[in-house]
This record gives structure tokens, C-alpha cells and sequence, in this order.
């Protein structure tokens, strides 16, 4: 008679006596729970997304304070990017329980990820955007603007690499995880971005210009959310049936390099470096790794 581990026994799960997978789920399987709470966040997030349309293409108010309490002025930005990080991390959840990663393990890497993210993400905007004030302590050390959206995925990808390295996850594994919970996240984060409109562009008259400094200019900010909303959809589609491992890879990074590539042509005051922002080079190696796991999936298909 063979005794099992509490561990052996969690990871067969609600298997039957024959190891088949049961059919029914249990009080104890996450996963009923999880699909709840996930609705629950996509109607929030829905709410949100309608309230600052009407405010901004139905009202034309384009303030970016919310709400007044005598000499303070409430902005929207804070608040977004912290539901933007516990969505995230619900993503995460879920996707580990879907995948067989174990969340204990993958969570150790969340906390710093989390702080090398935003912390480096900050830095390198300043020194590549504002190299000038790099040296400048309270430019520096002033947390509540200048983030890198390239920068946040390298540092906090590296720093969650070298987590899930130390904890065993599969590498491949646990950042198609990571990267999961970060593309959900980034619906509120730009959400944010889109609320107090600090990616403004050039003036135009297009539809979708928004009233910036009171001149009608695209919203990058805005744009990005756009195709972020048809990233999240497309990914939750093509994960309802076992994809390769490295298939969510080649999705977000051949489809954002292209759309940040050209996006960043309607930026202005950006620094450039032989004509092009330090997002667009950036565009160019993320994008030949998309390509590089197109390749890998394909195969792995065939």
C-alpha cells in the first residue's frame, strides 16, 4: 500500500481511482471561482473604459481630475495602475492553476518583480527620454511620472526570470505566465495613461483625437489601450484549447513591436536617437523574437 505525499496528492488533483481526470469539478478546484472573479474584473474594467469615453468623446471633458476635496485634486492614474497590478496578478493565478505551475512558487517571484519593474522602468525612461536630468536626484527619485513601458518588461522580466529560476518553475512556462498577467494589467494601465493623457501627439482632426492643453491631438495612450483590448480578446480565445509553450510569446511581440513601431511616429517632444525614439529601436529586437518563437511554435505544431 502506497501512501501519498500531500504534494502527489494535490497535483493528481480530482483525479479518479484510474488517474483519469475527473469530469466534475470540486469545492476544492479554483477554477469556477477564478472564471467569477474574472468576470467581475472585465465588468469593472468595462464600466471604467464607458465612463471615460462618455467623459471624453460624449461630455468633451478632458480634465484630468476626478474629484476636488478642498486644495486636493484626486487623479484617476494611481488608482487604475494598482487595479491594474491585482488584475494582473489574478491573471497570473488563474493561469498557473490552468497550466499546472505551482502558484506558491510563481507568486515569490510577483513581489519583486513588481518593485524591479516599476523601479526600472522609471530609470531607464529618465535616461534615455530626459538623459540631461538623469543626474538630478529629485528628477530621479520623483516616482510619479516617466515610466518606460520597455523598460518595466526588461527589468521585470529579468528579475522574474531569475526568481522562477531559483524556485524551479520552468522558465518558458512561468513567463508566458508572467506575461499573461501583464497584458491584463495593461488594460488598466493604460486605461490610466488614457485618463490623464500623458502620451499626447501631434494635433489632428481624426474622430478619435482627444483635447489635450486645448488643442485636439491623438492619444497614444489611448491607442495602445485599443490594441490592447484586441490583444486580451484574441489571447483568450487562443488559449481555450492547449497552446505550444511560446505561444503567447510570439502573439504580444509580433503584434506590439509593428503597432509601437508606428505609433511613435506621432509622438512629439520624444527623445530620438538617428531619427527613430528609444521605443521604436526597441521594437526592432522584440519583434525578431517574436518571429524567432513563430518559428518555434510552427514546429512544435507540426
Amino acid at each position: 500500500m502506497r501512501v501519498e505525499s500531500g504534494a502527489m496528492a494535490r497535483r493528481r488533483g480530482t483525479a479518479g481511482d484510474d488517474g483519469a481526470p475527473a469530469c466534475r469539478a470540486t469545492a476544492a478546484d479554483p477554477a469556477s471561482a477564478y472564471d467569477v472573479a474574472t468576470r467581475l474584473w472585465f465588468a469593472l474594467f468595462a464600466v471604467l473604459f464607458l465612463v471615460l469615453l462618455v467623459r471624453n468623446f460624449v461630455l468633451g471633458a478632458g480634465e484630468i481630475g476626478l474629484l476636488r476635496v478642498g486644495p486636493l485634486t484626486l487623479a484617476p492614474f494611481g488608482p487604475l495602475v494598482s487595479l491594474g497590478v491585482l488584475f494582473g496578478i489574478h491573471l497570473m493565478r488563474r493561469w498557473a492553476a490552468r497550466f499546472g505551475l505551482e502558484w506558491d512558487d510563481v507568486f515569490a517571484a510577483v513581489g519583486w518583480m513588481l518593485v524591479v519593474g516599476f523601479v526600472g522602468s522609471h530609470l531607464l525612461d529618465v535616461a534615455l527620454y530626459r538623459p540631461q536630468d538623469f543626474l538630478e536626484l529629485d528628477v530621479l527619485l520623483d516616482f510619479r511620472t516617466d515610466y518606460s513601458s520597455f523598460g518595466g518588461l526588461l527589468f521585470g522580466g529579468v528579475t522574474a526570470a531569475i526568481a522562477f529560476r531559483r524556485h524551479g518553475v520552468p522558465l518558458l512556462r512561468g513567463m508566458e505566465c508572467t506575461l499573461y498577467g501583464f497584458i491584463g494589467g495593461w488594460l488598466f494601465g493604460r486605461l490610466a495613461c488614457f485618463s490623464v493623457h500623458d502620451h499626447p501627439g501631434r494635433e489632428t482632426t481624426f474622430a478619435l483625437g482627444v483635447p489635450v492643453g486645448g488643442v485636439v491631438r491623438h492619444d497614444l495612450g489611448f491607442y495602445e489601450l485599443l490594441y490592447t483590448i484586441v490583444l486580451f480578446g484574441a489571447v483568450q480565445i487562443g488559449t481555450r484549447t492547449r497552446r505550444p509553450d511560446g505561444w503567447l510569446v510570439a502573439v504580444a511581440a509580433t503584434s506590439y513591436a509593428p503597432v509601437r513601431f508606428a505609433l511613435d511616429f506621432l509622438r512629439v517632444r520624444d527623445a530620438t536617437y538617428a531619427g527613430l525614439t528609444p521605443a521604436q529601436w526597441a521594437c526592432i529586437p522584440l519583434l525578431v523574437l517574436g518571429l524567432v518563437f513563430v518559428a518555434r511554435v510552427r514546429a512544435a505544431a507540426h
